[in-house]
């Protein structure tokens, strides 16, 4: 996975704080959709390009696979700027 967990409360005023999330949210089925062969700097990924790629169902817990790691320190092409700020997202 990722990094980090943010807690729902770091989007939502009402939302659980970390030490009020189930362990159940955070195991269980999975998919990875790679999308780095479409993604560039700054660009937009949709649902719809998701479902594209592979078969989600609910409750899967999603990997989106950017390339943007390739970006980070210690990737292929280290560039904090366009690791930090130009990712690709939602």
């Amino acid at each position: 996975m990722g990094t980090h967990l943010d807690a729902p409360r770091h989007f939502v005023t009402a939302g659980k704080t970390i030490d009020q999330i189930p362990l159940e949210w955070l195991y269980g089925e999975g998919v990875i959709v790679d999308l780095s062969d479409t993604l560039d700097e700054l660009d937009v990924f949709t649902p719809a390009m998701l479902e594209e790629r592979a078969e989600i169902k609910d409750c899967d817990i999603l990997y989106i696979h950017t390339g943007c790691h390739n970006y980070a320190q210690f990737g292929s092409e280290p560039d904090e700027e366009k690791y930090l700020t130009r990712h690709p997202g939602a």
